[in-house]
């Protein structure tokens, strides 16, 4: 049968497939436009499948406040010309969403239910932008703090993505964390952390080992 363009430019405005994937899928369907939409869907989900071995060491690091919760994360592209995808960038902060807002988003989050829409997953979301992106993706790592009413929990962006920074600083009373000073402290804070990029907060949490090996250089 003839598929119209006007078709063809719907499903993939619905989809965001590629228009050579949308007529493929029309035809497959006979024209049915829900037949083609689950056509699409499982046809993505299976190329996602194939590109999950697949080593993704690009990417981006993405921080933001809202309101006293702070949250900063690490998505993973295969290559960086994707990072700056605006495609990639709407899942990133879909992530961001689903961690600053969802109860429980803590470890795996791939079984969650996805917070802006629970009827979906957040590894069926991801699984989706892997398909229409057409590379592989993997949230690595997040953390989230909430401010107390004592704190100010503040975050930095290096560059375009690829350093992020997200403290925590504890003022003596509460109206002092509305104070501009502790969030210019904050601000410079963040900047030393991202140049010196120090391996942790105090020395109890630096590895032994490492701790034995820098004493050895020294004793040298």
């Amino acid at each position: 049968m003839s598929i119209s363009a006007t078709l063809v430019k719907e499903l993939r405005e619905k989809t965001n497939a590629g228009m050579m994937d949308c007529k493929k899928a029309l035809e497959a369907t006979s024209g049915d436009f829900n037949a083609a939409v689950e056509w699409l869907r499982v046809k993505g989900l299976g190329a996602a499948a194939k590109k999950a071995d697949r080593i993704a060491a690009e990417g981006t690091v993405f921080a933001q406040v809202v309101g006293n919760t702070g949250v900063i994360l690490e998505i993973n592209s295969e290559t960086d010309f994707v990072a700056r995808n605006d495609g990639f960038k709407a899942l990133v902060g879909d992530v961001a969403h689903h961690v600053l807002n969802a109860v429980n988003a803590v470890g795996d989050i791939l079984e969650q239910a996805f917070h802006k829409n629970p009827t979906k997953k957040v590894g069926d979301m991801l699984k989706e932008a892997i398909a229409t992106i057409g590379e592989n993706i993997v949230i690595r790592r997040f953390e989230k703090y909430n401010a107390s009413a004592n704190t100010l929990v503040h975050t930095y962006i290096h560059g375009e993505g690829k350093i992020g920074v997200m403290i925590e600083v504890a003022a003596s009373k509460p109206e002092a964390v509305s104070n501009p000073e502790l969030k210019t402290f904050a601000q410079d804070v963040a900047l030393h952390i991202a140049a010196m990029n120090p391996m942790a907060i105090s020395s109890d949490q630096i590895p032994a080992e490492v701790v034995a090996k820098e004493k050895r250089n020294f004793d040298c």
